[in-house]
């Protein structure tokens, strides 16, 4: 897998569920402004679906300070 597909350090192709099962701290770096946040995964899965893949996030998620998305 090309290491686009990863999401902060997790396989592109992970569920929302598979990255909750896993335990880890997921925490999100706005490309454009640098702000941080700790990902709420049973959140996101609850609003998005436990089965979304976390990929998706890498091209969707807005940054909850600027507005844009994008991920580093």
């Amino acid at each position: 897998m090309a290491p686009s597909d990863d999401f902060l350090g997790v396989p592109g192709y992970w569920t929302l569920e598979d990255l909750a099962r896993s335990g880890q701290v997921v925490m999100f770096e706005c490309s454009h402004c640098t702000h941080t946040k700790i990902l709420d995964i049973p959140a996101l899965a609850r609003k998005h679906g436990p089965q979304t893949r976390v990929n998706f996030f890498k091209r969707n998620m807005p940054c909850p300070r600027c507005g844009k998305t994008g991920m580093a």
